[in-house]
């Protein structure tokens, strides 16, 4: 069954908390220059005074929930089951299934790969079953936006538009996969943490089923658009591999 992280406390994602990540979002990661050097300066600076406020006042009320399901593979495709009761008086039956792309890509010393691959192969299983995660995560309810500083969004806005509000912004993008990197440090321990649009699964409308799996539209109020955007944008959905052989790699 999904487990409702709803409340979870902001504090035990700072270890987890990626400025390259963040960087990225405000195209200043790679490269040593004193221009690109100083802009970091001037964000890293603002980006950790919000962060404190973000963390201190609770600014942001963190939403998401997990399923670990039992799983089997064949081809391309995972094969998902719903669990068997506990007694083993009823085996776990087919409920739902993924087919991921198989890479075209040659990987020196493996075939191509495809993520149905780091599965247990159904063939192989001999009544056992191997273990796949979903998890949607959101940092993007606000329960009270930070205020605008005008004066320093004049001296050092980096884009267009409210400094602050921008900000703020990538702080709970990088909230998000702060919180993604946690659990599943936490709950998997091993193995990797794609998300759905991610150059191995790169079919975001994949969302919709793990979304229904997780029931994280009722459980957290997240919802999908027609083009299986999630709403609030600062959330990640994706799976939990457990494999410690799984990788990541192009499709």
């Amino acid at each position: 069954m999904p487990v409702c992280l709803n409340g979870y406390p902001l504090k035990a994602l700072l270890p987890y908390f990626d400025w390259d990540d963040l960087y990225r979002r405000w195209d200043l990661a790679g490269g040593v220059n004193a221009g690109r050097e100083n802009a970091r300066a001037v964000l890293r600076r603002d980006a950790e005074n919000l962060l404190e406020r973000i963390v201190s006042e609770n600014l942001i009320e963190l939403r998401g929930v997990v399923r670990f399901m039992p799983a089997l593979s064949h081809n391309e495709d995972i094969m998902l089951y719903e669990t068997g009761e506990p007694d083993g008086s009823a085996a776990p039956r087919l409920y739902a299934r993924f087919t991921f792309p198989r890479s075209t890509r040659y990987r020196a010393g493996s075939p191509n790969p495809c993520l149905a691959d780091f599965i247990l192969p159904e063939e192989e299983s001999r009544g056992r079953f191997d273990t796949l995660g979903l998890f949607a995560l959101s940092a993007g309810f606000w329960t009270n936006a930070p205020s605008v500083d005008a004066e320093t969004a004049a001296k050092t806005a980096q884009k267009p538009g409210d400094y602050n509000a921008i900000l703020a912004a990538s702080l709970a993008d990088s909230l998000a996969e702060a919180w993604s990197a946690e659990t599943h440090s936490r709950l998997a321990g091993s193995g990797i943490r794609p998300a759905f649009g991610y150059p191995c699964c790169p079919n975001h409308g994949d969302k919709r089923l793990a979304f229904k799996l997780l029931n994280a539209e009722k459980l957290c109020a997240l919802s999908l658009t027609e083009t299986a955007m999630i709403s609030p944008a600062a959330s990640v959905c994706g799976m939990y591999f457990l494999n410690p052989k799984s990788f990541y790699f192009t499709a």
